[in-house]
C-alpha cells in the first residue's frame, strides 16, 4: 500500500519528480565519472561493464532523465486503478487466459493486483478461466535480466500447452498467447 501510494504521489506531482531528477543527473553528469562507475559496481552491484557503461551515459543526460520520468509518471496515472472486468468478461468468453504478476522491487505488478482479480473471480465478475500466477522477485524488464528468462518461458510454455490441452479436450477455442 505505501508503494502504491508512494508512486500515485510521484505520478500527480509529474513536475517536481522530473526536476529532482534532472537535478541529480546534472550533479551526476559534473562527477568524475570513475566516482560513479564505483558506486554503479559496489553499491548497485551492476556487475556488467557494458551495463555500467550505458548507464553512466544515460544517468548524465538531463534529457533522458526528464524523457523517462515523463514517460514513466503518464504511464502510472493511465493504469487503472481496478481490473477491467467488462473486458475480461469479453476475453474470457472467447478463451482461456493465463496471467503472470511480477511483483519485483519495482512493484510493476504489485501482489493487491492478483488478489483484488481473484476476488472478482469469486464474485462471478470475471470468467473462472482465467488463471493467475505471481513470482515475487520478478520484475516487468526481466527479459534485460538473463536470469529472470527461465521462470518466464516456464510460465508461458506450461499455460499454452495446459490452455491448449484443456481447449482440445473439452472443444473450446484455443488460447491465443
Amino acid at each position: 500500500e505505501y508503494k502504491k501510494t508512494l508512486l500515485s504521489t510521484v505520478a500527480r506531482s509529474p513536475e517536481v519528480a522530473i526536476a529532482s531528477l534532472q537535478a541529480a543527473s546534472k550533479l551526476a553528469a559534473s562527477m568524475p565519472i570513475q566516482w560513479l562507475d564505483f558506486y554503479l559496481e559496489t553499491v548497485l552491484h551492476v556487475d556488467d561493464k557494458e551495463g555500467r557503461e550505458l548507464a553512466l551515459n544515460l544517468v548524465r543526460q538531463p534529457a533522458f532523465a526528464r524523457n523517462f520520468l515523463e514517460l514513466g509518471l503518464e504511464e502510472i496515472r493511465e493504469i487503472p486503478e481496478r481490473h477491467d472486468d467488462a473486458g475480461m468478461r469479453i476475453i474470457g468468453g472467447k478463451c482461456p487466459t493465463a496471467m503472470l504478476f511480477c511483483g519485483g522491487p519495482d512493484q510493476w505488478a504489485p501482489h493487491f493486483h492478483i488478489e483484488d482479480l481473484l476476488h472478482l473471480r469469486k464474485q462471478g465478475k470475471v470468467p473462472e478461466n482465467i488463471y493467475t500466477e505471481y513470482m515475487e522477485n520478478l520484475v516487468h524488464d526481466f527479459v534485460v535480466h538473463p536470469e529472470m528468462v527461465p521462470p518466464v518461458v516456464d510460465f508461458c510454455v506450461t499455460n499454452i500447452l495446459t490452455l491448449c490441452q484443456n481447449a482440445h479436450g473439452e472443444g473450446q477455442h484455443k488460447s491465443r498467447l
